[in-house]
């Protein structure tokens, strides 16, 4: 997943990113299907197909440390036009056999908040791969907007509708990650030229 910010950055230089979902493998199937070399998620695992085809943190830091090298660069000055997007993230307890993806209460609040976030946010809504969670993040340029569309939403289960419950707030490990990153559950791939 990755945030926002990033993807105008290398708009403004002519890189094309693409978006896939969450997971080196889906990922690489990207890089693949458009012959490019180099992709990744904001957990930092950066796939450099000329290099590796997984997602290895100490192949990617060397490959960072390379191009800013070769840039002469300080990596700090090569980040300056890069202010990621603040984020707001709700974990949501998944009810056994809940068909989320169906609840309209939820789209429709989804839709309600692109709409108004329009090409300054969006919403991401997926669900976890290790935990009975959906996880419901908020991606504003403006903080208030972050934190506003998830407060409370989604709300409370009702006996008919089968919404589920929110877990309470962020979690250690996403408190510490306030400011990584993505839509509809998408990692990014990116086109280097």
């Amino acid at each position: 997943m990755t945030n926002m910010a990033v993807e105008l950055a290398l708009a403004r230089i002519g890189i094309s990113l693409v978006r896939a979902k969450v997971g080196d493998r889906y990922v690489l199937e990207e890089l693949s299907a458009r012959g490019w070399q180099l992709g990744g998620e904001g957990s930092g695992h950066l796939l450099a197909l000329d290099r590796h085809t997984t997602g290895d943190g100490i192949v990617s830091a060397l490959q960072i440390l390379q191009a800013v090298k070769r840039s002469g660069r300080t990596l700090d000055h090569l980040l300056e036009d890069v202010t990621l997007f603040p984020q707001t993230l709700i974990n949501v307890r998944l009810r056994e056999g809940a068909d989320w993806t169906a609840n309209a209460e939820l789209a429709s609040e989804s839709e309600r908040a692109e709409r108004e976030l329009g090409d300054h946010g969006r919403v991401l809504i997926r669900a976890s791969g290790t935990e009975p969670v959906l996880r419901v993040m908020v991606e504003a340029s403006e903080a208030a907007q972050a934190r506003r569309w998830p407060k409370g939403w989604p709300r409370p289960p009702q006996p008919d509708t089968g919404l589920p419950s929110q877990t309470g707030g962020r979690s250690p490990a996403a408190k510490r990650r306030s400011m990584s990153s993505s839509t509809a559950g998408r990692s990014a791939t990116v086109s280097m030229p």
